[in-house]
């Protein structure tokens, strides 16, 4: 994974946190205001109601004289009262003394049910309820699909049990209020949520700056160290060489600790290499020089390098390519990306192991495979195996001389080349390196490349 992709999925990860943590709290706070608005207007009702009906019992019980008889000063109390026996019929000229200011709005309803629970009156007969009053307590909320009431039961001015009076009022103003809220919640919650993800998409990029530019600051430091590393190394190259060479050093142990330092150094030159090469590859400076690859030539050229190291081990490395494939690449970069893959399968695989090479065209990519028979990979270090300096077996890799560098470096060159490399392995059955890279006909010119030049 290049720098730019790094940093972008990091960015892209923390702006998606924080905008999912931030969308659930604001959605658990829009559900909880709208539960307790509804609760708040259920609860306003309530009392509203309880208070109307309230006042009417007091102004009720000392006109009421007989149980389940609607006395005319009843009538006169409350406005536009329907006698249910008489069919509603007119007050006429029956003066009314007293109105409540809530029965002058739409919504409002009276009802008056005897002891048996058998509605006598009511001032909305379109409202009604239709619930049996409950004598269980007073003041008892009855809510139904479209109306809430309460009733409380009512006295003869003698103290006897007179019925039950129940006032209510119409849903529909609180349900349309309701509706009104949910419809402001729905539509800004989705507006709020897509101002939070920009948001955080902004300050992802400001939390992310001063990792960006550690982290360069690390690369361009490391770049110039294994600049600076080169001339001491070749100075010291050098004179070992001439050391080893002279013709006055005829001293056994001096000629086996030259040696010992020479290789040494040489091992540190190759690790030197490998850090500037990996440097370049993330700064993107290494010139492009593109052009157009064979790959069985440059597979072909491989196995043949590498046959002597193989039949140390008794392998005799096995390709199978079906088709002539062609890549617009680094001649010299694909050949380090191919032989880091070769060399590693030889390495790990046991004397008279087997290590095949396949070539083919897969989903418009060309796919290089290079399965060994070592001892696998644990799933764990799967995810790890092309971090740089990672070792699956610390005394295996510095036994072969390796530096933890070479599948961070095959990687690297990999994306470079706009492919991508992967692995898949089992304890004790070896593993599989899988190498795509796009075709040449794909990406017939690329910035750098020419078509007159060929690997």
């Amino acid at each position: 994974m290049s720098e730019e992709q790094l940093f972008r999925q990091t960015k892209l990860k923390l702006a998606g946190y924080y905008t999912t943590v931030m969308s659930l709290i604001l959605g658990i706070c829009s559900v909880a205001i709208y539960q307790i608005e509804a609760y708040n207007q259920k609860q306003s009702l309530h009392r509203e109601l309880v208070s109307i009906a309230g006042t009417l019992h007091d102004g009720l019980e000392p006109v009421l004289t007989r149980p389940g008889q609607i006395e005319p000063e009843v009538e006169r109390l409350i406005p536009n009262l329907c006698i249910v026996v008489t069919q509603c019929h007119s007050l006429g000229s029956v003066p009314r003394i007293h109105t409540l200011s809530v029965f002058a709005q739409s919504g409002y309803y009276v009802n008056f049910w005897d002891l048996s629970k058998t509605l006598i009156a009511t001032t909305q007969p379109r409202l009604n309820s239709n619930i049996e009053p409950n004598s269980a307590a007073p003041f008892l909320a009855n809510h139904h699909a479209d109306v809430y009431a309460v009733t409380l039961k009512l006295k003869t001015v003698n103290g006897q049990a007179w019925g039950y009076l129940e006032v209510g009022r119409s849903l529909e103003h609180s349900q349309a209020y309701l509706q009104t809220l949910l419809l402001y919640l729905s539509i800004g919650y989705p507006i709020a949520v897509l101002g939070i993800g920009l948001a955080s998409w902004w300050l992802a990029g400001i939390a992310m700056q001063p990792v960006a530019d550690s982290y360069e600051k690390i690369q361009q430091f490391t770049a110039d160290a294994a600049h600076e590393l080169r001339t001491p190394i070749a100075a010291m190259q050098a004179t070992l060489e001439t050391a080893l060479t002279s013709e006055g050093n005829t001293n056994p142990e001096k000629q086996g600790m030259f040696q010992t330092l020479h290789r040494q150094n040489l091992r540190l030159n190759g690790l030197i290499q490998d850090l500037m090469l990996l440097t370049r590859l993330d700064l993107n400076t290494t010139p492009p020089h593109f052009q157009p690859c064979n790959l069985n030539v440059i597979v072909s050229d491989l196995i043949e390098e590498f046959s002597a190291i193989a039949l140390e081990k008794s392998i005799v490395p096995a390709l199978i390519a079906e088709d002539q494939l062609a890549v617009i690449g680094n001649e010299e970069h694909l050949y380090q990306l191919i032989g880091n893959l070769i060399i590693n399968a030889i390495h790990y695989s046991p004397d008279q192991g087997e290590v095949d090479i396949s070539l083919q065209e897969h989903k418009h990519m060309a796919q290089i495979k290079v399965t060994d028979t070592g001892p696998g990979i644990p799933d764990d270090a799967q995810a790890r195996i092309f971090e740089r300096f990672y070792r699956v077996n610390q005394d295996r890799s510095r036994a072969t001389g390796g530096t933890g560098l070479g599948l961070a470096i095959a990687q690297s060159i990999a994306q470079y080349h706009h492919g991508h490399l992967t692995v898949v392995s089992q304890i004790g059955l070896g593993s599989t390196f899988i190498l795509e890279l796009p075709l040449a006909r794909a990406h017939p010119i690329w910035p750098g490349s020419s078509r007159d030049q060929s690997c």
